[in-house]
């Protein structure tokens, strides 16, 4: 009989204690978001306004302006995580004329098999690249041209993702094909398509033995009719306790049969020191080259871009106050420059200061 009671009192206690953990997942809605908003001035007085390249600038000129209101909502059910997040306003997408609307970030459900396996669907980002849309998740205000020339990072689909241990997943997904022709940064699902879209990426932290080293990388291959091939690799190093390095390549190789063929090939550095608890300062260059034959007209875009950012961020509490200042060069074979100088002309440089105050709740 002991030989009974001894292994079943065993089996009952870590019931006991699987159940107490269980207990102590937080299954309440959890609720945040973060609202910011920002002063613009173009050195060109606004004249960039509405182009599509001046996109990465920023939006309107020389007022104080309302940029997002991002909304989260997260609630656990035993074995199923629930998230919600809605954007408000004119950061949404990235279109300086269009007027402030709203837009799904995301919207999953995530099953969680065991602590190592799990399936997400939904709306979702396709992967987790370096800078986000909400303001919050960026040290620079701005955004750059290698985010905004992805397009189309959120779509509808499924993603399965194994952790093989704190440090380490890797993650495969299947989405919905966007439609380029819809435009903007917007989730525009494309019903005939399906799940044609392939992303898979991998997360390595202190490979090697490297502590301080975060590696991703990342591929997506689509599969509709503006097919194309992306690749992505990420790197973020802890230098020392005040100094981040940080550095994102993305490549598209592509083509639309109706439209372009489009290539582009974007790398952008990041450097950021801490100064003191409330203060720090960081520096972005990008450098991104692009290629878009028009089919229809056999005209040949070829254009250089190189973007110099200096950010200056200031800490209370939950408010983050931003000051940054933002150059643009670019050189284009076929004279098609993209800027206007503040006389109307065409240019190839632009430049502009953006003051920006974001809060999170």
């Amino acid at each position: 009989m002991k030989k009974v009671i001894i292994p079943l009192c065993c089996l009952l206690s870590s019931v006991g204690i699987v159940n107490a953990q269980i207990s102590k997942v937080d299954s309440s809605l959890q609720f945040s978001g973060s609202a910011d908003m920002y002063y613009r001035y173009d050195f060109a007085q606004g004249k960039n306004i509405g182009t599509p390249e001046a996109i990465s600038l920023g939006m309107k000129q020389n007022s104080l302006e309302f940029g997002m209101l991002d909304l989260k909502l997260k609630k656990r059910f035993g074995s199923i995580i629930a998230n919600a997040e809605l954007a408000f306003g004119q950061r949404e997408t990235p279109d300086a004329s269009a007027p402030p609307s709203y837009n799904i970030q995301n919207l999953t459900a995530t099953y969680e098999v065991n602590n190592k396996l799990s399936f997400t669907g939904g709306i979702m980002y396709r992967y987790q690249s370096f800078e986000r849309l909400t303001s919050t998740d960026n040290f620079h205000y701005t955004m750059s041209w290698g985010f905004l020339n992805q397009n189309f990072i959120r779509s509808a689909g499924i993603k399965a993702t194994y952790a093989f241990d704190e440090k380490n997943k890797v993650s495969l997904g299947l989405y919905n094909s966007n439609d380029s022709k819809n435009g903007g940064n917007r989730t525009i699902a494309s019903p005939g398509y399906g799940l044609s879209d392939i992303c898979m990426q991998v997360f390595f932290i202190d490979p090697f033995g490297a502590k301080g080293l975060d590696v991703r990388a990342a591929i997506w291959i689509e599969g509709q009719r503006d097919n194309g091939w992306h690749r992505n690799l990420q790197l973020r190093y802890k230098l020392a306790k005040k100094w981040n390095l940080g550095f994102d390549m993305t490549q598209l190789s592509g083509a639309d049969s109706l439209v372009a063929v489009r290539n582009y090939n974007s790398y952008v550095g990041y450097l950021q020191h801490s100064f003191c608890k409330p203060f720090s300062a960081g520096i972005r260059y990008e450098y991104l080259d692009r290629l878009e034959t028009d089919v229809i007209s056999n005209n040949v875009a070829k254009e250089k871009y190189s973007t110099f950012t200096v950010t200056g961020a200031y800490k209370i509490g939950n408010l983050t106050l931003k000051a940054e200042y933002k150059a643009d060069m670019t050189e284009d074979k076929n004279n098609n420059t993209p800027y206007i100088d503040k006389n109307g002309n065409a240019s190839t440089k632009a430049a502009e200061i953006v003051m920006a105050a974001v809060f999170t709740f």
